[in-house]
């Protein structure tokens, strides 16, 4: 019997659950102001971030996506959120890490724009995206 770790399954729950995004919003650290990342994928269950540097399992952060509304002329969107890195990988671009996150405390009033957001941004669902290997 194959026995997989949990980085393993947690990659492949992730993989069926997100829409992969055309357009890498950025991921910023509320607290710092500091640019964490781009957003690779989202889901009310969590998200992907893409990032120069591995973030550490566990780390939790307070973050910001921001997002200009396609609806809204001259509006920037914030999507304030709590995330802990669950996993990290290399991306195919090795100059790149895949930072794999689950919200925490997350808050329902969310959903609708994290719905908006796949609407707006995300791949065709029929197509296969891979980030890493």
């Amino acid at each position: 019997m194959k026995h997989e770790s949990k980085e393993q399954i947690d990659v492949q729950q992730r993989h069926s659950e997100r829409l992969a995004l055309m357009t890498y919003l950025d991921v910023v650290d509320t607290k710092t102001g500091q640019l964490l990342g781009h957003l690779g994928d989202i889901s009310a269950d969590g998200m992907m971030f893409l990032s120069q540097n591995s973030f550490a399992i566990g780390e939790a952060y307070a973050i910001n996506i921001i997002w200009k509304d396609e609806e809204k002329t001259d509006t920037s969107v914030y999507l304030t959120a709590m995330i802990e890195v669950r996993w990290h990988k290399p991306n195919l671009d090795s100059t790149w890490h895949c930072n794999g996150c689950a919200f925490v405390d997350f808050d329902e009033k969310l959903v609708p724009l994290i719905e908006k957001i796949e609407k707006q941004l995300s791949f065709d669902q029929n197509l296969e995206i891979h980030r890493t290997r």
